[in-house]
């Protein structure tokens, strides 16, 4: 078996974007782009967008579940975490007819707040899943694999999460529409 020449293609120059002469023909581009993750604010009861950069892969659920993680990560600064600090996306994935399924680690179930607390969680969720994913229009909660009739013993989901435009504060961008131009960035 022969060895690649040292200026040909190789296993890791997938992301190293369009072919060095400009045609865009070669090697895959890998880019990120901006998403809107949705926070609560310590200044209000409404849900306020920040954005973060994910790697913008072909599979709307790879996206979704690496916009989850940024979610469960929690904000950066000014906002307040949406979620537990310990809890976990396990799994995503999306039905056909656009109910997203996310499958968080039991941790979830640590949402504090009462009805308010378990109602802002639920629609961070939803919202920034439906906000930046036209594919996906309402959201299941399953906990540890399983489905679960409430996270905190307040708001049934046993029924996918719809989001609320009520709890919609201003400010956030659909990030495609932010600015003219590609929102993509070569990495």
């Amino acid at each position: 078996m022969e060895e690649e020449p040292a200026d040909g293609p190789s296993a890791g120059s997938a992301a190293e974007g369009p072919a060095a002469d400009g045609s865009g023909t070669g090697e895959i581009e890998q880019s990120s782009r901006e998403v809107t993750l949705m926070f609560p604010s310590p200044e209000d009861e409404v849900l306020h967008g920040q954005a973060r950069r994910i790697l913008w892969t072909a599979s709307v659920e790879d996206r979704a579940r690496q916009t989850l993680t940024e979610l469960a990560a929690g904000p950066q600064e000014g906002l307040l975490p949406a979620l537990p600090a310990d809890a976990r996306l396990r799994e995503f994935f999306l039905l056909s007819d656009g109910t997203g399924v996310a499958d968080f680690s039991g941790e979830i179930r640590g949402v504090k707040g009462g009805t308010d607390g378990e109602r802002t969680a639920l629609q961070a969720i939803a919202h920034t899943l439906t906000f930046n994913f036209p594919e996906i229009r309402r959201v299941m909660i399953l906990v540890d694999g399983d489905e679960t009739e409430t996270l905190a013993g307040h708001i049934d989901l046993r029924y996918p999460v719809v989001p609320d435009p009520a709890l919609l504060g201003p400010g956030p961008v659909n990030p495609s529409e932010e600015q003219p131009g590609p929102k993509a960035v070569a990495e």
